[in-house]
């Protein structure tokens, strides 16, 4: 059945995510830690989809069935073999409705509907991508005054150009670049598909949040050692106030400002830590 599967589904989950907040979360190994996140959310739908059979040998000893028959005795009176019924007379009865019948119906109904606000979300986001100006990088910046903006999809770039110097606006696009060839964004559009799925399951919605983290660390990391740290953390405190409802894009700022800062300056952790899950 398949709400039981779903059921198995959230148990993984629930173990490989423990798994990362106990051990990997506070380590920076960023790419490791995007991996094991995407591919152990793949693995909850994986293990509990496979079936293991188990066969045991079955040892038969030969007996004589004559002498272990019990001796019949023929009864002195002839029996009744037909005794008459009193039938009562029983109320014509309703069906009822099996309502747990409908859960599957009323779960897939729920997911086909999330799935489609996904695909009208990426449309509508796609609408904006007609006019950029391309960077040598081959960043496509597109100027964006209101909604979204300092945020990139793919290697496309939302930029409040009124709102940016120059030297921020070069940090900026230092950080999106990372995004871009690191392919980040089909991480996200991967998370909206399994949280359409698994929209029941809180996990995996820690999942999403997890992931886009790493994103950001990763970002931070590279544009940090380019420009400082102490400049870096600057211009995300100055660009902290900025807001997005688009969870298909990387917003600049969209993280917790705090927890970034703090990667930031952290020491890297060491190679050896890498051993028990590498």
């Amino acid at each position: 059945m398949i709400l039981f599967y779903l059921l198995k589904v959230t148990a993984c989950t629930i173990l490989f995510f423990g798994f990362y907040v106990l051990i990997l979360q506070k380590l920076t190994f960023f790419k490791i830690n995007r991996f094991y996140l995407l591919v152990t959310l793949l693995l909850s739908f994986v293990i509990p989809a496979l079936q293991f059979e188990i066969k045991h040998e079955v040892v038969t000893v030969d007996t004589d069935p004559v002498a272990n028959l019990p001796e019949v005795k023929m009864a002195e009176k002839p029996l009744q073999l037909i005794q008459p019924l009193a039938v009562e007379y029983q109320p014509e009865t309703k069906p009822e409705i099996d309502w747990l019948s409908l859960v599957p119906f009323a779960y897939g109904a729920i997911t086909l509907v999330l799935l489609l606000i996904c695909i009208w979300r990426l449309f509508g986001l796609i609408k904006y991508t007609g006019n950029y100006t391309e960077t040598d990088d081959g960043l496509k910046l597109i100027n964006k005054t209101a909604g979204f903006t300092n945020c990139s999809f793919f290697n496309y770039v939302f930029i409040d150009g009124d709102k940016l110097g120059d030297a921020d606006l070069a940090v900026l696009l230092k950080h999106e670049l990372v995004h871009a060839r690191q392919y980040h964004s089909i991480d996200k559009i991967i998370l909206m598909v399994f949280k359409s799925v698994l929209w029941f399951n809180p996990i995996v919605y820690l999942y999403d949040k997890a992931l886009e983290q790493v994103h950001e660390y990763e970002a931070d990391e590279f544009t940090s050692a380019a420009y400082g740290s102490e400049a870096y953390a600057s211009l995300l405190l100055k660009l902290a106030i900025a807001k997005s409802d688009m969870p298909l894009i990387h917003n600049f700022v969209k993280s917790p400002i705090k927890a970034r800062i703090k990667m930031l300056f952290s020491s890297k952790s060491p190679d050896k830590k890498k051993m028990p899950i590498s």
